[in-house]
């Protein structure tokens, strides 16, 4: 059975397009696929496919989110470098974690990150080194 890891960092903790869509395709594929759906929550429609990654959002990235959330100046700026933005470097986190802790070792025939670029740029660096395929869609 052929395998395949989905990153959608949000799964079970909103209910956004990007995380819904994730919902229905595990479903819709967990008969013929062994699926694996890497999240920092978890889904009761597709628990059994569910990896709950725990990420720690440390002192620094609270205290720069904070500052992004109250204050439009800072917010702007970040906006301006994007690479900056809190939710890009959660998600750059995240994706770190789980590729190290898990994807790296598992040996998946498809990767699917789902939760921004930072999915995209881990796969492509394991696309070269492993020669898995990945594929990547934006929500919005």
């Amino acid at each position: 059975m052929k395998k395949i890891a989905i990153l959608a960092t949000y799964v079970g903790v909103v209910d956004r397009g990007a995380e819904t869509f994730v919902i229905e395709l595990s479903k819709s594929l967990m008969e013929n696929y062994q699926i694996d759906v890497y999240s920092t929550g978890i889904n009761n429609e597709i628990k059994d496919c569910m990896v709950k990654v725990e990420v720690e959002k440390g002192f620094f990235l609270k205290i720069h989110e904070f500052c992004y959330d109250n204050n439009k100046i800072y917010r702007k700026f970040c906006n301006r470098l994007y690479w900056i933005i809190p939710d890009v470097l959660f998600q750059k986190k995240f994706t770190k974690k789980v590729f190290e802790e898990y994807i790296n070792n598992a040996k998946y025939d498809l990767i699917f990150p789902n939760n921004g670029i930072w999915g995209a740029v881990y796969a492509r660096k394991l696309r070269a080194l492993e020669g898995i395929p990945y594929i990547y869609t934006g929500h919005g």
